[in-house]
């Protein structure tokens, strides 16, 4: 008896079927950027990932079915998916209607936040910055201004110490903020719950599960 063999062209795609069966969408509608960090982090914990085309030239990351659960644990515990600001252009962006000067001052007061908060993020060993602003209103009759304050909370890397890095994050918010003095700028630093070696963590992961 003789057996024929298939040719390898018509193979391979057999093959990419059933290894895409077995791949799930982990998250979707990602720029590029962060669906690389994502499917890198994961690689480089022994994971099977791999990103993919998504709709409006968006990207999602897949991932093994068997790896599913510890795939997402792991990208919480270090930041992602990372948290997405809004531009002051998004911010005031027309929309056909005539805003009061409150919700004015609102929405620039909201909109310089993000911006703010959005380069604190991009500091190495940042998973999450958030910037809270009371920046009080002009007394009509007097013209005064009464001080501005702000409150910055960042959650950072565990294996990472930013403590040093106050002043510089003091500075960018004084910086952006009119009327804002140095000393009435806080900022509270909190560690993150993340890895410090994420080849150990995927591994620790991996045994409780097998429990």
């Amino acid at each position: 008896m003789y057996f024929r063999f298939k040719p390898i062209s018509v193979l391979l795609p057999v093959l990419w079927l059933l290894v895409a069966c077995g791949e799930e969408t982990l998250y979707s509608k990602l720029s590029e950027r962060d669906a690389n960090d994502m499917v890198a982090l994961l690689l480089s914990a022994g994971l099977s990932a791999s990103k993919g085309t998504d709709q409006d030239d968006k990207y999602k990351v897949l991932v093994a079915k068997d790896s599913f659960a510890q795939a997402v644990n792991l990208l919480r515990l270090n930041g992602y998916p990372k948290q997405t600001y809004n531009t002051l252009g998004e911010v005031f962006a027309k929309e056909g209607f005539v805003s009061s000067p409150l919700e004015e001052r609102a929405r620039l007061n909201f909109a310089l936040s993000q911006e703010i908060a959005n380069t604190i993020s991009n500091v190495d060993g940042v998973l999450l910055a958030r910037v809270h602003l009371a920046v009080p209103p002009k007394d009509e009759l007097t013209d005064e201004v009464s001080p501005a304050s702000a409150s910055v909370f960042i959650k950072h890397r565990a294996d990472i110490d930013l403590s040093g890095s106050t002043g510089m994050i003091k500075n960018l918010v004084v910086n952006g903020i009119e009327n804002l003095a140095y000393d009435d700028v806080t900022v509270a630093f909190f560690k993150s719950g993340g890895v410090n070696n994420i080849r150990t963590e995927a591994g620790v992961i991996r045994e409780q599960a097998s429990k």
